[in-house]
């Protein structure tokens, strides 16, 4: 039997035109789509021509395939945090930490990328926090693209709930994350100023291979300090 081309999928999308911000895989309704790490590292997604129903929600929710609304600047502020340890903590001033617990104290949810642990090597993955203690793994830069995959249901279910949420990543990670809730007053966002991230697996393997030229198993990882 002849398999017709899937028109309205992602599949004739060249990887100059995908973020590997998974949000494709998060809306297809029968999951025929997986990120998966290619030979240089980043993520890219791939999918089951078994499974999909060319229903086309993954190329109307594609975050580079479409002409999203832009907010307009309305001004620029610098800021810095007052408090000695999360200056410390921080690479960049520490306006992050200050919004973030500020959203932990009012009942908020905030999520922000950490580093994993997966086996060998350190990953950078997004995280959940309502607790100002899990806001510390959250500081610091980290030149990583992080996998956001496993937090759009959450995220989801944290607004449903009636919950604010700060969710703070790379302009792309953003688009995608505004693209899958749709409208909505309880959520916030900060995008990073994004020069380009290396894919995770990168980083994944030369974490891996310190750990085996030294011989000791990796914890945390400052890109600045």
């Amino acid at each position: 039997m002849l398999k017709m081309e899937k028109e309205n999928s992602i599949k004739k999308h060249s990887k100059e035109k995908c973020c590997g911000c998974g949000l494709c895989a998060a809306v297809c309704p029968v999951k025929a789509i997986e990120m998966y790490y290619d030979e240089s590292g980043a993520k890219y997604p791939r999918i089951n021509e078994e499974l999909c129903i060319n229903c086309g929600k993954c190329l109307k929710n594609c975050v580079f395939a479409n002409d999203l609304k832009r907010n307009e600047l309305k001004g620029v502020y610098a800021i810095t945090t007052k408090n000695k340890d999360d200056i410390r903590r921080s690479a960049s001033g520490g306006a992050f930490i200050e919004f973030a617990k500020r959203f932990v104290q009012d009942g908020g949810v905030v999520y922000g990328s950490v580093y994993s642990k997966k086996g060998k090597g350190l990953y950078v993955t997004h995280a959940r926090a309502d607790k100002t203690d899990d806001l510390i793994p959250m500081q610091g830069s980290k030149y990583v693209q992080s996998d956001i995959e496993e937090m759009y249901p959450l995220i989801r279910n944290d607004i449903e709930s009636g919950r604010k949420v700060l969710f703070t990543g790379t302009p792309c990670q953003t688009a995608a994350i505004r693209q899958y809730i749709g409208e909505s007053n309880d959520l916030y966002t900060i995008e990073i100023i994004c020069h380009g991230t290396p894919g995770g697996e990168l980083f994944r393997s030369y974490t891996e291979y310190f750990e085996e030229k030294t011989h000791k198993e990796l914890r945390d990882f400052r890109f600045r300090d």
